[in-house]
Formats: C-alpha cells, structure tokens, sequence
C-alpha cells in the first residue's frame, strides 16, 4: 500500500505539470520532461521524534520510495536527527539532509523557502502545514480535521495555529492527500476544496504486522509483558479525544449484557 502511496507522488502528481490537470500554462512536452527529471523535496523532521503516525507515515513514505527502480527523479529530505531511513543511503538518487536548526519558525519560515530557490524544486511534499514564499509545486498530507469537529480537544494555543496555517496550506497547496473519505468530505466541505484536488491514499500495514500463530503470540505476551488472555487492547496516546471513557463504558455495557466472558 506505501508502494502506491509513493507511486502517486512520484508519478502520479506528475500529473500537476500537465496540461490537462487544469495548468495549462504548461504544455505536456514540458510536463514529460519535467516528470521524468525532478527534484523532490520531502519535509521528514518528525523522523527521530516521537513514533505516532505522523512519524510513521513518512518514515515509510521515504522507505518506499527508495526502493523504487530509479528514473531519474531526485530526492532530498530533511531531517531533524541523525536517523536515517531504511534503504535510503542506499539510493543513490536520495540525499538525507540535516535542518541547521529545531525550531519550526526557522524550518518553515527561512529554511525551507531558501532551499526551494537554491535546488529548484520541482515538489514539496509536507504534512499539515507548508512553508511560505516555495518556488515549487506542493503535495500536502492531512490526515483529519478533528480540530474543526472537535475543537474542545485541543489546547487553545495550539488550536489557535492550526486554524490558521491548515487551512491556508490547504487553499495554496497543488494537492492534498489524505487517509480516508470521511477526511476528504470535511476537506470539501468545511474548506471548499475542489474534490479534484483531494485523493485518498489508504495507509498500508507496515511489513512487521504477520499473521502468527496463536499459541506463539500467547505466549510472547507473557514472556514480555506478563499478559495473559483476555485482554482489551488500546493503541494510541493518553488524550481526550481519544474518547477512552466511552470504550470502557461500552466495555461494562458488554459485561453488564453478558456479552463478555465472566473471567473478564
């Protein structure tokens, strides 16, 4: 699923240089051959943060797009840390570069603008939010707008900027992804953007996630972690709008109905 993932960015937004994707200022001479010789930006700091999805997505989005068969395409993407991507210094038409500094006013607001200029990006791709002042084309991620549904969620400063800079990405961006159609419907609607510019691309399974056998994944849960089933499982972080006090009413809903197991 990465692998069609990354074959939408790669070629298929190549898409955005023709004429028949609605610029059509650009003749599709000039879009073959810029598809097949560009330069593409990805903006990779959450690499080395925090693993949530936001850093799984395009810590695989890198991994998969270096092992492409190469086309002439080159990449550069920058990173906060150290970490490099599986695969990537392998690929001769990837450069991994370090951003000078942490701080987002400097990434986003200088660095980013300036580097666009010096090597002439063809693309950028980012998450949620996009530099100013880019000579490139842009490809934007956004994987919900769960801050406009339900803003009470969220810090005020917090939800403050993302009010703002979200939504002008969004209005200024070639075109946006996301994970799914309930996403892309708030997209349109609560936005205005044009459906045309919006595609759902499905998140994959990474290649750690097998079918095992039962017994063996019993007992790995005990040995490491001293579970025993039953067991409910919860994956993600400790957030209010997590909504974990309705799973566990749901949960004594179930047992109160004899729905559950009584060993529960």
């Amino acid at each position: 699923m990465w692998e069609s993932m990354s074959d939408l960015l790669v070629r298929g937004l190549s898409r955005l240089f023709s004429a028949t994707s609605g610029l059509n200022c650009i003749s599709k001479s000039i879009s073959k051959w810029v598809a097949s010789r560009m330069q593409i930006a990805i903006d990779a700091h959450q690499i080395g943060g925090r693993r949530t999805g936001s850093e799984t997505y395009v810590y695989n989005l890198v991994k998969y797009l270096a092992r492409l068969e190469p086309n002439g395409d080159r990449f550069s993407i920058y990173l906060n840390s150290s970490q490099r991507v599986e695969g990537m210094e392998s690929n001769p038409t990837m450069e991994g570069r370090r951003i000078p500094s942490s701080r987002r006013s400097y990434r986003y607001g200088i660095y980013y603008p300036i580097e666009s200029w010096k090597k002439r990006f063809d693309l950028f791709h980012a998450q949620y939010s996009l530099p100013p002042f880019l000579r490139s084309r842009t490809v934007l991620t956004v994987y919900d707008l769960s801050y406009e549904r339900f803003p009470q969620f969220f810090r005020r400063g917090v939800l403050a900027q993302m009010k703002v800079l979200i939504p002008w990405s969004c209005r200024r961006a070639d075109h946006v992804l996301t994970i799914s159609e309930s996403s892309k419907r708030d997209l349109v609607e609560i936005y205005g953007l044009d459906p045309q510019r919006v595609t759902v691309t499905y998140p994959g399974a990474g290649e750690i996630f097998e079918p095992m056998d039962p017994q063996q994944a019993k007992d790995r849960l005990k040995d490491q972690y001293g579970i025993e089933p039953p067991f409910l499982l919860f994956v993600g972080n400790l957030e209010p709008r997590k909504n974990l006090p309705r799973l566990l009413e749901a949960f004594a809903v179930l047992k109160r109905n004899d729905r559950i197991p009584t060993n529960w």
